[in-house]
């Protein structure tokens, strides 16, 4: 999940969005779905946040209906353009059926950029610490975070997966000068073990389905138009994929992946149309039926990526888009949420100045989805910074 790159190029073109920080934003029109049962017709609803001074929220996982958390950081901005982030703590907060909390951990800097959790007593949150770029590992034993070294030249850390204690996947990029090194580690309960380093590449996300059927996604870099890329990982060996634009001229990249099962994965991102006048982003989704990679229509959806996507059933899916890109929009970036039922995905526009960078959901046999997706709402207090406050979604009855 390339959060890092979209939540600060995000918050310079949220400086022209003005909401008032510390209140809750005014509710769009909720998207509807149909009726589950008699009693339940699930919506979009914002939920409080108990961190709402300041601070944006990047990911977030479900471990059930009652069990879940949440992470990013509350940064300070600074450097030449003011949206460099000059320093960072962060942040973690815990739902437990009935309300989320502050989950207190090391006394540490750093941004947490993606969760995972197997159970109550499992849960791993992985980001950066501002300037140095150094990865940050964070581990839950059910009492307590504490902070895992992870002895790799990786960079920041994009993204984490965990099938267990003993089964964890963490992948990022280190950056040198022009250059990206995309890196896939892997902990086995004992040791961190570096199994994947490719130049000219970054990589965002990735999901584990188990131990012998990993994904990994992100894009080729070095050249003029980037492809999108997948690795997997069968047990014993990794294969790569690449997708090329659906303009095939273009770039292409992904942030993105859920799996549901060996032959249904999805894979979200974004192309760079550079054909039209001014250059613009779209968005770009693949699925992966067991033999290969096919483009998805999404019809008519604006200029826009996708940034994280939850997998709930072979006909059910969710994910959540942003763009960052478009200064000349005043405001209007993009963001939305999106569900995927009866072979269709559609989209619903959130508010200007909200922006999504996450999503998860849960089905328990018989009832309707509960879905959470993260981000942070933008107040302008001065010309290239912007006061951000988490912002929490939820659906469900």
């Amino acid at each position: 999940m390339r959060r890092v790159l979209l939540l600060f190029v995000g918050l310079l073109a949220l400086a022209s969005v003005a909401i008032t920080s510390g209140t809750t934003p005014a509710q769009p029109r909720s998207a509807r779905v149909p009726v589950i049962g008699r009693a339940c017709t699930p919506v979009w609803r914002t939920t409080p946040s108990p961190q709402m001074g300041q601070g944006t929220l990047n990911a977030v996982v479900t471990v059930s209906s009652r069990d879940a958390w949440t992470v990013g950081g509350v940064v300070r901005l600074g450097g030449m353009t003011g949206g460099e982030i000059v320093a960072g703590t962060p942040l973690i907060e815990h739902w437990n059926g009935a309300r989320w909390s502050v989950s207190p951990g090391p006394n540490i800097s750093g941004v947490l950029t993606d969760v995972a959790a197997t159970s109550r007593r499992d849960a791993w949150a992985v980001g950066f610490v501002p300037r140095s770029e150094e990865p940050l590992v964070l581990h839950w034993n059910g009492q307590r975070w504490t902070q895992v070294k992870l002895p790799t030249t990786i960079g920041a850390v994009d993204a984490v997966a965990a099938l267990s204690s003993r089964d964890v996947w963490v992948v990022g990029t280190s950056h040198a000068g022009y250059s990206d090194t995309g890196e896939i580690s892997h902990w086995d309960g004992r040791s961190w073990t570096r199994v994947v380093t490719r130049r000219d590449t970054q990589l965002a996300d990735v999901a584990a389905l188990s131990h012998d059927d990993v994904w990994v996604v992100g894009n080729t870099a070095g050249t003029d138009f980037y492809k999108a890329l997948m690795l997997h990982f069968d047990g014993s060996a990794w294969q790569t994929f690449a997708q090329r634009a659906t303009s095939g001229n273009d770039s292409a990249w992904l942030l993105s992946v859920g799996a549901i099962s060996k032959s249904d994965v999805w894979a979200g991102g974004g192309e760079h149309m550079e054909e039209m006048s001014p250059p613009a982003i779209g968005p770009l989704m693949l699925h992966w039926d067991g033999g290969k990679w096919s483009y998805t229509s999404l019809g008519a959806s604006g200029e826009t990526e996708f940034v994280g996507l939850a997998t709930v059933s072979p006909n059910e899916a969710w994910a959540v888009s942003s763009n960052s890109w478009s200064y000349e929009s005043q405001g209007s970036f993009g963001y939305g949420t999106w569900h995927r039922s009866g072979g269709r995905w559609r989209a619903a526009e959130l508010p200007h100045g909200w922006e999504l960078y996450d999503i998860a959901a849960v089905r328990a046999p018989g009832a309707a989805p509960v879905v959470w997706a993260v981000g942070q709402v933008g107040t302008r207090i001065r010309d290239y910074a912007t006061r951000t406050v988490p912002l929490i979604r939820r659906f469900g009855c």
